[in-house]
């Protein structure tokens, strides 16, 4: 399989779990989510050692993750924070090339 459908496989997944956590009735349970995955991600961080800017993947992941949950726990539309599914876009058309920004952009 190439490395773009990989990419893209990978941000419709975590643009689905976003989304999902955040219908789910339980309070806080976004919160939650986004602690689990932010620790989940430092764990691999600190265990994994690799070379310097070979983390793009993991990282727009995680930015992915944590602002589409933010976005769509806050209101979606009317949200305060919806400027940041424009800085997502940013970082991911730069991180991970036109095609995962792409992928992103149609997957919300």
């Amino acid at each position: 399989m190439p490395t773009y459908l990989k990419r893209i496989l990978l941000i419709l997944c975590v643009l689905a779990i976003a989304i999902i956590g955040t219908k789910i009735p339980i309070p806080q349970v976004d919160l939650v989510l986004t602690l689990i995955v932010t620790l989940l991600y430092t764990g691999v961080r600190r265990f994994h050692k690799t070379a310097a800017g070979t983390h793009h993947l993991t990282d727009t992941l995680l930015f992915i993750f944590v602002a589409t949950s933010i976005i769509f726990s806050t209101g979606k539309l009317e949200s305060p924070f919806f400027f940041f599914f424009f800085c997502m876009l940013f970082g991911a058309g730069l991180l991970l090339g036109w095609v995962a920004c792409l992928a992103f952009a149609f997957g919300l």
